[in-house]
């Protein structure tokens, strides 16, 4: 039935994923620079060795360019495969598109031969193995212990870094010697720590209001185009999330330079709000498939002019959408480092940057404590974020 059914069926978004993340891994810089050795160098960081320690831009440029050429070569075999209707469906939780009804109607058609054949596969192993065939046991067995198994994989890590910033020892080991809350003190009274909070609050917030207002005017905009001209526009607005980080850094480092604000707040702003268009964009819009314009059309007949009809009418009801969307890009901007390594410099930290001097100098559980810091505030997110959409539902 898996094989039969299910896996074609999953076909796109598996697709999708694989997509997303080997990008990720193409522009990957924090984990090879921290885990890897001198034989596991990957491009990204050879680009930022490039623009920060050889100063050869020139060279660094033609690096970014070959990883921009990649990278553009594997979308372009992937919209052939799936269309555009495909990535958006990646990102906007596989909200169906008018394009891919057809293919949907096909899948589903070819789902019922399957599972024909399928109920009779199924008959014939009933017959020829009885009803308790060993496998039919042993699945669900299988099942929940490879779920278990991954989820410990994934969360086991993070309780060692919250057990770590609890230590009570001068460096960074596990198990600790004791327990102590001194890291968290220190956090919270080492300047250096709490500047870079308050710069990475202070641009997350910036990058949150500019993301919100254009992510959305894009999605208002793109909902009046013909379907040729929103494919097209909706390819370039998602191109923040489908490009390495590293390539936004070392373009935005060049263009911003050549202006004399490359280290600047407002550059930093500017770029993190670049980051954060698209998730409001995708926020918003899929508020607006849902979106009844009867509501504005009925509030232009009683004489609202559009700007009224707006500010009104649509706002109050996307609002949980362009609030969660704001939310996303805040996080994103947060949360980055790649960006930061190249548009921060000492006077200007963000907390990223200020973490990564840090783990490069010296391993301390001040570094646990504030990880285990900005996890808690991931977890507020998401639980505000599936907050806000049962509003918007």
């Amino acid at each position: 039935s898996f094989v039969l059914i299910a896996l074609p069926l999953s076909m796109p978004g598996v697709l999708s994923a694989t997509l997303l993340i080997f990008i990720e891994s193409l522009g990957f810089y924090i984990t090879p620079s921290l885990l890897g050795g001198t034989g596991s160098t990957m491009l990204a960081q050879s680009i930022e060795q490039q623009v920060s320690l050889l100063l050869d831009w020139g060279f660094a440029a033609t690096l970014a360019l070959l990883l921009l050429l990649a990278s553009v070569l594997v979308y372009g075999l992937y919209i052939r495969v799936a269309g555009v209707e495909g990535l958006w469906s990646a990102f906007a939780g596989g909200r169906a598109t008018a394009a891919g009804g057809a293919t949907s109607t096909r899948r589903m058609a070819r789902a019922g031969r399957l599972r024909d054949g399928a109920e009779r596969l199924s008959l014939a192993f009933s017959k020829r193995f009885g009803s308790g065939f060993v496998m039919l046991r042993l699945m669900p067995i299988l099942s929940w212990l490879v779920g278990w198994a991954v989820l410990v994989y994934l969360v086991l890590p993070l309780g060692i870094i919250v057990v770590a910033s609890l230590s009570s020892a001068g460096y960074l080991v596990f198990p600790p010697p004791g327990l102590s809350l001194r890291w968290y003190a220190e956090v919270f009274h080492s300047p250096a720590w709490m500047t870079g909070l308050t710069n990475s609050v202070l641009v997350g917030i910036g990058a949150a209001v500019v993301s919100g207002a254009l992510g959305v005017m894009a999605a208002f905009g793109l909902q009046m185009m013909g379907a040729r001209a929103r494919s097209a526009l909706t390819l370039m607005y998602l191109s923040p999330l489908l490009l390495p980080r590293i390539l936004i850094a070392v373009g935005s480092l060049y263009f911003f330079a050549r202006l004399g604000i490359a280290n600047t707040p407002v550059a930093l702003i500017l770029v993190h709000a670049t980051l954060g268009l698209p998730l409001v964009l995708i926020s918003v819009a899929t508020v607006l498939a849902s979106f009844d314009t009867r509501l504005t059309q009925a509030a232009a007949t009683l004489g609202a002019s559009p700007a009224r009809a707006f500010v009104y009418v649509s706002l109050p009801l996307i609002a949980p959408g362009v609030l969660a969307g704001s939310l996303f890009a805040f996080i994103t901007s947060f949360d980055d480092l790649v960006i930061a390594l190249f548009m921060t410099n000492g006077q200007f930290q963000t907390l990223p940057k200020v973490m990564w001097d840090d783990i490069q100098l010296n391993v301390r559980p001040t570094l646990a404590a504030i990880a285990t810091l900005l996890m808690l505030l991931s977890a507020f997110a998401v639980v505000l974020t599936g907050l806000l959409r049962k509003r918007t539902a």
